[in-house]
Protein backbone atom coordinates (compact mmCIF):
# COMPACT_ATOMS: atom_id res chain seq x y z
CA UNK A 1 0.00 0.00 0.00
CA UNK A 2 2.88 2.26 -0.75
CA UNK A 3 1.51 5.53 -2.02
CA UNK A 4 3.56 7.04 -4.80
CA UNK A 5 1.95 10.28 -5.79
CA UNK A 6 3.69 12.94 -7.83
CA UNK A 7 2.90 15.93 -5.65
CA UNK A 8 3.51 18.27 -8.59
CA UNK A 9 0.34 16.92 -10.21
CA UNK A 10 -1.97 17.12 -7.19
CA UNK A 11 -3.84 19.60 -5.06
CA UNK A 12 -0.69 20.86 -3.33
CA UNK A 13 0.62 22.13 -6.67
CA UNK A 14 -2.00 24.87 -6.49
CA UNK A 15 -0.61 26.18 -3.19
CA UNK A 16 3.11 25.41 -3.06
CA UNK A 17 5.84 26.42 -5.49
CA UNK A 18 7.07 23.65 -7.79
CA UNK A 19 10.59 23.78 -6.30
CA UNK A 20 9.20 23.03 -2.82
CA UNK A 21 7.27 20.02 -4.11
CA UNK A 22 10.32 18.85 -6.06
CA UNK A 23 12.45 19.04 -2.91
CA UNK A 24 9.89 17.05 -0.92
CA UNK A 25 9.69 14.23 -3.44
CA UNK A 26 13.35 14.07 -4.47
CA UNK A 27 14.17 11.23 -2.09
CA UNK A 28 11.47 11.43 0.53
CA UNK A 29 14.08 12.22 3.17
CA UNK A 30 12.91 15.79 3.67
CA UNK A 31 9.26 14.79 3.49
CA UNK A 32 9.75 12.46 6.46
CA UNK A 33 11.01 15.37 8.55
CA UNK A 34 8.11 17.56 7.44
CA UNK A 35 5.67 14.76 8.29
CA UNK A 36 7.08 14.26 11.80
CA UNK A 37 7.16 17.99 12.55
CA UNK A 38 3.55 18.49 11.45
CA UNK A 39 2.40 15.26 13.10
CA UNK A 40 4.11 16.09 16.40
CA UNK A 41 2.66 19.58 16.36
CA UNK A 42 -0.88 18.35 15.69
CA UNK A 43 -0.72 15.55 18.28
CA UNK A 44 0.67 17.88 20.95
CA UNK A 45 -1.79 20.68 20.17
CA UNK A 46 -4.70 18.23 20.27
CA UNK A 47 -3.52 16.71 23.56
CA UNK A 48 -3.04 20.12 25.17
CA UNK A 49 -6.48 21.32 24.11
CA UNK A 50 -8.13 18.12 25.34
CA UNK A 51 -6.28 17.57 28.65
CA UNK A 52 -4.76 20.98 29.44
CA UNK A 53 -1.19 19.73 29.93
CA UNK A 54 0.90 16.82 28.77
CA UNK A 55 1.04 15.50 32.33
CA UNK A 56 -2.75 15.16 32.43
CA UNK A 57 -3.04 12.95 29.36
CA UNK A 58 -5.13 9.83 29.89
CA UNK A 59 -3.03 7.27 28.04
CA UNK A 60 -5.86 4.81 27.42
CA UNK A 61 -7.98 7.50 25.78
CA UNK A 62 -4.99 8.87 23.87
CA UNK A 63 -4.07 5.50 22.36
CA UNK A 64 -7.68 4.55 21.62
CA UNK A 65 -8.10 7.78 19.68
CA UNK A 66 -4.80 7.21 17.82
CA UNK A 67 -5.84 3.65 16.93
CA UNK A 68 -9.23 4.87 15.70
CA UNK A 69 -7.57 7.45 13.44
CA UNK A 70 -5.15 4.89 12.03
CA UNK A 71 -7.96 2.41 11.36
CA UNK A 72 -10.00 5.15 9.68
CA UNK A 73 -7.04 5.93 7.43
CA UNK A 74 -6.71 2.25 6.50
CA UNK A 75 -10.43 2.12 5.69
CA UNK A 76 -10.10 5.20 3.45
CA UNK A 77 -7.06 3.75 1.65
CA UNK A 78 -8.88 0.43 1.25
CA UNK A 79 -11.92 2.13 -0.23
CA UNK A 80 -9.74 4.01 -2.68
CA UNK A 81 -8.04 0.77 -3.66
CA UNK A 82 -11.38 -0.98 -4.17
CA UNK A 83 -12.62 1.94 -6.27
CA UNK A 84 -9.47 1.78 -8.41
CA UNK A 85 -8.33 5.32 -7.67
CA UNK A 86 -5.05 6.05 -9.45
CA UNK A 87 -1.99 5.74 -7.19
CA UNK A 88 -4.04 4.05 -4.48
CA UNK A 89 -4.81 0.71 -6.15
CA UNK A 90 -2.41 -2.13 -5.36
CA UNK A 91 -1.41 -3.36 -8.79
CA UNK A 92 1.96 -5.06 -8.36
CA UNK A 93 2.21 -8.84 -8.74
CA UNK A 94 2.45 -10.51 -5.33
CA UNK A 95 0.78 -7.65 -3.49
CA UNK A 96 -2.76 -7.58 -2.20
CA UNK A 97 -4.96 -5.33 -0.12
CA UNK A 98 -5.02 -7.88 2.70
CA UNK A 99 -1.23 -8.18 2.67
CA UNK A 100 -0.77 -4.42 2.66
CA UNK A 101 -3.24 -3.93 5.52
CA UNK A 102 -1.62 -6.68 7.58
CA UNK A 103 1.85 -5.26 7.01
CA UNK A 104 0.66 -1.74 7.88
CA UNK A 105 -0.87 -2.97 11.14
CA UNK A 106 2.24 -4.97 12.05
CA UNK A 107 4.59 -2.10 11.18
CA UNK A 108 6.45 -3.69 8.31
CA UNK A 109 4.88 -2.03 5.28
CA UNK A 110 8.22 -0.89 3.83
CA UNK A 111 9.59 -4.44 4.00
CA UNK A 112 6.40 -5.79 2.41
CA UNK A 113 6.65 -3.26 -0.39
CA UNK A 114 10.33 -4.02 -1.06
CA UNK A 115 9.81 -7.78 -0.90
CA UNK A 116 7.01 -7.55 -3.44
CA UNK A 117 8.52 -5.30 -6.08
CA UNK A 118 8.49 -1.91 -4.40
Amino acid sequence: MSVRIDLREGLLAEFLPRWVLGALIYSGYEAVFVFFVISGFLITTNALSRWGSLGQIKLNDFYLQRAARILLLLVVFSARHLLGVTNYAIERPGQSLAGALFSALTLHLNWYDLRNGG
